[in-house]
């Protein structure tokens, strides 16, 4: 994280979170494992104050390729449980470090919800 913080300037920096629900059905092993918990939002908090990245892209995790082999469908998130979870990490966020971070866009597409300080730095329009 610190290296992360230490190329401002050179690039932008991005940290991505894929988000993985609780498992309805499937493999029973996996069903319970989820980095959705009230509890990991504090942690979330203080990695992206540490890496002070330029985007926090919160994604939620997409059962495509071999991915299936590992989770189903059922540990994907919805788009709006993705937004919640985002909500919660800004609002940590804006407590521990600065009230300079908001949502910069989201897209229910692509299940992504994008936090950053200034979207002057953004180059991506939104259709």
């Amino acid at each position: 994280m610190k290296v992360i913080k230490g190329i401002k300037g050179k690039c932008r920096r991005c940290i991505r979170l894929t988000l993985v629900r609780k498992g309805l059905k499937g493999n029973p092993t996996l069903n319970n494992i989820t980095n959705m918990t009230d509890e990991l939002v504090p942690q979330y908090a203080d990695m992206i104050i540490t890496s002070q990245p330029d985007f926090v892209h919160v994604k939620g995790f997409t059962s495509i390729g071999y991915a299936r082999k590992r989770m189903g469908h059922d540990k994907m998130p919805w788009f709006y449980e993705v937004k919640d979870y985002a909500k919660k990490i800004l609002k940590e966020l804006n407590e521990k470090d600065s009230k300079e971070w908001k949502i910069l866009t989201d897209d229910e597409r692509s299940c992504v919800v994008v936090i950053g300080k200034s979207k002057k730095e953004m180059k991506i329009r939104k259709p």
